[in-house]
């Protein structure tokens, strides 16, 4: 275990200032007392920054308690000259994670981060390469966990270098162009892309399982098959939680991520249901008050007996009571915590600083997720064992599968064309490729396929082996 104390720090509220010589009703003022000098804030025109203050901005602590300056400065540089704040904050707070992992490890083997020896095999880039590759190899961390690690110390190292904040008497690592091909090799449109590439990267070649029970779409995930959700459902039901059960129906049958659901706002559910309206839409995305992935701009399609759930709830006396503990900058959001708190917190709010900001971390759904580990899941674990498992992101899945079979059904009734059947689910699902949208039209039938062979090829080893003696 690391003796060091080195670690990740996330600060409710950080303020770029310096030293001020202003009149005194222009300088911040000083809560603790311990300061020796007035401060205003930074001026962002001449620091290439956007902004000067943010909240849940993370910092990187040194082995003794002290801030590791160098890793500090370069992720304040990195949110705060960014366009998207809050998805750089959100990033650097991964990143100073891993710096931190390896601050501890150069303070543990007593390592210089600016020394860099004649032998490459002494310099840290290098060791840091073999500690990582030493931990995969002892199954401690996922292949893919190292390679981040790795790569968010050389760019480190990049901008250190590149703000002259070191200058390394030999290089970090040894550089190699790589190009890549792009479109089909036997394509006119096919084309090479130049790659720098460094030989402390973590190369590690990895063949997709094309007969896993997952879907990759925007991570691994895993379509809940009909019985494991009648079960869920009942449990929900049992369990009696109106927002539990609201958000989840909504995952599945809105085919939604988690943040665009639980930033679902009033006024999204104002008017009544047309009387010929199966589907209500509803816009999300940038330009709107709801959140997407990467800002992409949506249509939810929300069908009728959900919407019309949504509509119930936000008329009930306890979300009514939800609404008045609430800031008013959030009480027109559909879901609220028993204290007025939201589930999730808009990146339009999370762009303004809030000066009296106590929390470290911005709320990202965390309250739905205990209460599935805490609640949910060891009810499930009692039908389907100890190691049973899922997570909110596998039910937008299970509600995407649930469409594509449906449209599948239809199109071997001939109502339906193939890719009349891929474009309602891929609109529906929000994909921008159409090869995503074929892994959930093509994943019943593949996995009928898959398990028809295991059986017999089970059977036909029994056959072949059951003449033996050995374990009888």
């Amino acid at each position: 275990m690391s003796k060091s104390q080195a670690r990740r720090l996330l600060l409710p509220r950080l303020q770029l200032t310096t030293a001020s010589d202003l009149n005194p009703e222009s300088i911040l003022p000083d809560h603790t007392g311990a300061l020796r000098y007035k401060r205003e804030l930074l001026d962002v025109r001449s620091h290439n920054l956007t902004n000067n203050s943010f909240n849940h901005a993370p910092i990187v602590i040194g082995k003794s308690g002290e801030i590791w300056r160098p890793a500090t400065i370069y992720l304040i540089e990195r949110f705060g000259n960014a366009v998207n704040q809050t998805h750089q904050i959100d990033t650097c707070q991964s990143i100073a994670s891993d710096l931190a992992d390896f601050r501890r490890y150069l303070d543990d083997e007593e390592i210089d981060w600016d020394k860099f020896h004649k032998s490459k095999f002494y310099r840290p880039t290098y060791l840091y390469r073999n500690h990582i590759i030493q931990k995969i190899d002892l199954g401690e961390i996922a292949a893919s966990t190292g390679k981040r690690k790795v790569r968010n110390v050389i760019t480190f190292y990049t901008w250190a270098i590149n703000n002259s904040l070191i200058q390394p008497e030999y290089p970090p690592w040894e550089t190699v162009d790589v190009y890549i091909e792009y479109g089909n090799s036997n394509s006119v449109n096919s084309r090479l892309v130049k790659v720098v590439s460094t030989d402390v990267s973590l190369k590690i070649a990895k063949q997709d399982d094309p007969y896993t029970e997952e879907i990759k779409d925007g991570g691994r995930l895993r379509p809940l098959p009909e019985n494991e959700l009648n079960i869920l459902l009942r449990i929900l039901f049992d369990l009696g939680n109106p927002e539990m059960i609201i958000i989840h129906l909504g995952l599945i049958f809105c085919n939604a991520r988690t943040q665009t659901i639980l930033t679902l706002d009033k006024d999204k559910f104002l008017r009544p249901p047309r009387n010929d309206e199966r589907e209500i839409r509803m816009t999300a995305g940038k330009g709107t008050s709801v959140d997407t992935k990467k800002d992409k701009q949506i249509v939810l399609y929300m069908p009728r007996e959900i919407y019309l759930l949504f509509q119930i709830y936000i008329n009930s006396p306890r979300a009514k009571e939800r609404e008045k503990k609430a800031d008013i900058s959030v009480r027109n959001l559909v879901f609220l915590t028993n204290r007025g708190c939201p589930y999730y917190e808009r990146k339009k709010d999370r762009a303004l600083f809030k000066e009296g900001a106590k929390n470290a971390q911005a709320k990202k759904g965390e309250t739905v997720r205990q209460y599935v580990k805490d609640r949910i899941l060891p009810l499930m674990r009692k039908e389907f064992g100890k190691n049973y498992s899922y997570t909110l992101h596998d039910l937008r899945a299970t509600g995407g599968m649930l469409l594509s079979n449906y449209c599948m059904e239809l199109v071997k009734q001939g109502k339906m064309t193939f890719e009349m059947a891929r474009n309602y689910v891929r609109v529906r699902m929000g994909h921008k490729l159409g090869s995503t949208t074929d892994l959930y039209l093509n994943y019943k039938e593949n996995r009928e396929l898959i398990l028809s062979i295991q059986e017999e090829y089970d059977d036909f080893l029994h056959n072949l082996i059951s003449p033996c003696s050995l374990f009888q």
